[in-house]
């Protein structure tokens, strides 16, 4: 050409204009097929980033539906259709704040029909009820553990008296003892979506019967936990008191809180964590604790791993053996899907160490100190929505420089959670 300058084809960007109200999914399927390839072409298209985005979300994928629904409204705001099916996108990942926002702005549109309207005041009313929720659940499982009364496997140990040391046999009333149970959980939960994040208050009551009777424990809690999401970080924090009941006397009642803060986009968090215990029969024993605790989070949409690293006090309030002592604490999880359920691990290790000699008559009076590493993994299975069945197997192994404080502990159970 005498001016030089090539002129190339424009493919044109093809949008249907005529598509059913209510596509089957082979219906939406084709639309999909059709709209795929033409993405190059159609980039300054609303109607037709509005439409893929429609096929993506009534196909499954809501996470692509979500950025291309995103990609019609920055290239107009005002276009209905892409808000109408943004907002069901939203809602279908979880952002239900959000969901309802844009709902509401698709109603204010002069370009959605009448009856559509309607629908959509329907929705955001259902979705308005769903800020705040109710949820119920009941646990029950039968089980056998090797260790009911959580004591010494040990036959003998020796007191030191006077510089000398004696054996003494240590009564079988003293020593751990096995058997089968059965435990029950209620649990109840008010839960509120608010602009900032989330809250939760919280009740359980739980009990474990079993043919040792003087060891079983029952359970009372109250929990309020409240999650704030910021530009930069996000933070939860909860408060929790609990009663327990060992036997048919009060063992203890306690009060604590914990804070986590978590930078945005980050698999890093910080928790700081303390607590109060009051024993009902031996002041002594009571103690207030505090625990640093930074850790690792990962996680897809199927996978999630964990760890953190625990290290604390627990302090005396009077005159109680050992005195004050030191916590080192290591976990790690890791929750993933196995066959139509999900299998959940978790392993952590123990330390302590006593601050002053723990008895005169025990080691030569020697601070005590514990080393303990547990086991547990869980398989849950959904039968339905509301019903769960789930078996977990847990092993603890606990050693100490006192032989009196040597524990294991291994039990497995089966059992099932309704909800309601």
């Amino acid at each position: 050409m005498a001016s030089g300058v090539t002129y190339a084809e424009v493919e044109q960007c093809y949008v249907p204009v005529s598509v059913p109200s209510s596509p089957t999914t082979q219906q939406w399927r084709e639309i999909n097929h059709l709209l795929s390839p033409q993405l190059e072409n159609c980039l300054q298209s609303s109607d037709y980033f509005s439409l893929y985005g429609a096929s993506l979300l009534y196909l499954g994928d809501v996470k692509m539906a979500i950025e291309m629904l995103e990609r019609s409204l920055l290239i107009d705001p005002n276009n209905g259709s892409a808000q109408v099916d943004y907002a069901q996108a939203l809602y279908q990942s979880g952002q239900l704040l959000s969901a309802l926002q844009i709902n509401a702005q698709a109603i204010e549109q002069a370009s959605i029909p009448p009856l559509l309207k309607e629908v959509l005041k329907q929705r955001q009313d259902l979705w308005e009820s769903q800020k705040y929720l109710w949820r119920n659940q009941f646990s029950y499982l039968y089980g056998h553990s090797s260790n009911l009364n959580n004591a010494t496997y040990i036959d003998d140990y020796e007191l030191t008296v006077l510089g000398f040391d004696f054996p003494v046999n240590l009564s079988d009333s003293y020593r751990q003892k096995s058997g089968n149970y059965h435990y029950f959980r209620l649990f109840s939960q008010h839960y509120s979506l608010l602009t900032e994040g989330v809250s939760a208050l919280s009740f359980s009551a739980q009990t474990r019967d079993s043919n040792l009777n003087k060891s079983d424990t029952d359970e009372f809690t109250i929990a309020y936990e409240r999650n704030i999401e910021k530009l930069h970080f996000s933070y939860h924090w909860e408060l929790e008191a609990e009663h327990v009941r060992l036997g048919d006397e009060g063992l203890y009642s306690s009060f604590g809180g914990s804070y986590t803060l978590t930078p945005r986009n980050s698999i890093s968090y910080l928790r700081l964590e303390s607590s109060h215990t009051h024993f009902n029969s031996d002041h002594t024993l009571d103690d207030v604790s505090f625990m640093l605790e930074p850790g690792i989070l990962l996680s897809d949409e199927s996978v999630r791993w964990g760890a953190n690293l625990g290290l604390g006090i627990n302090s005396a309030l009077e005159d109680r053996p050992g005195a004050d002592r030191n916590i080192k604490q290591l976990e790690t999880f890791l929750d993933l899907p196995l066959l139509t359920g999900r299998l959940t691990t978790k392993l952590s290790i123990t330390k302590t160490e006593d601050n002053e000699g723990y008895h005169p008559w025990l080691a030569n009076n020697t601070p005590r100190n514990t080393k303990a590493w547990a086991a547990n993994i869980q398989y849950l299975y959904p039968i339905s929505k509301d019903l769960t069945v789930h078996a977990s197997y847990y092993y603890r192994d606990q050693e100490s420089n006192i032989d009196l404080f040597n524990t294991k502990n291994e039990s497995i159970d089966l059992g099932f959670t309704y909800k309601f």
